[in-house]
């Protein structure tokens, strides 16, 4: 307000103008009411950036209530960041300072509670004419295919070849900017070798000998309305398990299990376009929270202690394909314990990162 001309006294005025406000609108309704003289002040993008700036710098003082669906940063050079929060075996949505991990009061009553931090992002692709306007995030009716119909392999090659998927995965593993490789098996693993292939290869150039595997799995998800999904292959995740326990002892740095949630929300007309995805309260035909079911995915717990775990939710908000409308959500759950990695492993990995890199020039 001191940019307005307010005085550094009116800050105890405003404070004791607003006791119990919780939200934007009752917070300006009370400070006209207390400020005639500022009545023009209002929320905008200054506004909104400010409050985001200071929920990151001040993660201790933010609640559940008023909770923002999706948390973005307006204005800023930080991630976008959605918080996810699991507890009594429901899931809610936090903003972002909700990262402290610190107990929450609810009911009156302190319980511990696990939150689950995604990096996000929505990217629109459109063609924009000379001296013309446009809209973006548009319900644009088309016939492209659905994302829960492409096999996980697909989703992974189009994951490694989109620059803001690719970008959010290498924040997600730390990494600065490492060869991905979809689908490798020589020289790391011969015929017959479990678990077949490695659905991704991660490593950076200067790091052989921290290289990065990850097995991919896919579970689809369709919005039906508010409050209700349809929840496919949650099954498979036990195969998921299966496999990323037998690429563990071919001797990489890290090894990850990774869940590919592939979801269809053109019928999730409640959100607004950027904001679709596993919605906070949803569940899989009225049954359990489908994020729950997901998070407490089959056979979870035999799935080896070194071995990390990634969620990547891939959302098609639109009948629009991913590679024109896409919201792209990640997050390691659990990172990967390093492992010494094999001396025969690590000059393996420098040969084939050479060679790629050989290739790459020609």
């Amino acid at each position: 307000m001191e940019e307005v001309g307010a005085l550094p006294d009116d800050q105890h005025r405003l404070h004791s103008a607003i006791p119990g406000v919780t939200n934007g609108k009752d917070l300006f309704a009370a400070l006209r009411r207390e400020f005639p003289a500022h009545a023009n002040i209002h929320k905008g993008r200054d506004w909104g950036a400010r409050l985001t700036q200071y929920a990151w710098d001040h993660p201790s003082v933010m609640g559940t209530r008023g909770a923002l669906s999706k948390w973005q940063k307006t204005l800023s050079e930080l991630p976008v960041i959605i918080i996810k929060q699991r507890s009594r075996n429901a899931w809610l949505i936090l903003p972002l300072a909700a990262r402290s991990g610190s107990p929450i009061q609810d009911g009156g009553e302190r319980t511990m509670t696990e939150y689950v931090v995604f990096r996000s992002t929505v990217r629109e692709r459109v063609t924009l004419p000379a001296h013309s306007q446009v809209q973006l995030f548009q319900e644009i009716p088309t016939a492209a295919q659905r994302v829960t119909t492409s096999p996980e392999a697909a989703l992974v090659a189009w994951l490694v070849r989109d620059r803001d998927g690719k970008r959010l995965l290498c924040e997600a593993l730390k990494r600065d900017s490492p060869l991905f490789r979809p689908l490798v098996t020589t020289p790391f693993l011969k015929p017959g070798d479990k678990p077949g292939d490695i659905d991704l290869f991660v490593c950076e150039h200067d790091h052989p000998d921290q290289a990065a595997v990850i097995e991919w799995k896919r579970v689809k998800v369709t919005t039906l309305d508010a409050r209700t999904n349809a929840m496919n292959k949650l099954d498979n995740l036990a195969d998921g398990v299966r496999q990323a326990n037998q690429l563990l002892p071919h001797g990489f740095f890290q090894t990850y299990l990774g869940i590919i949630i592939a979801v269809d929300a053109a019928s999730q007309r409640n959100y607004n376009v950027p904001n679709r995805g596993v919605a906070a309260n949803t569940t899989h035909y009225g049954n359990a929270p489908t994020f729950g079911r997901l998070f407490d995915f089959p056979d979870r717990d035999r799935l080896h202690r070194h071995i990390g775990i990634i969620f990547l939710e891939l959302v098609q908000p639109t009948s629009r394909s991913i590679d024109d409308l896409v919201n792209i959500s990640i997050c390691v759950h659990y990172p990967a314990t390093p492992q010494r990695q094999r001396n025969e492993v690590t000059n393996r990995v420098a040969e084939y990162l050479h060679n790629a890199y050989q290739f790459a020039q020609t």
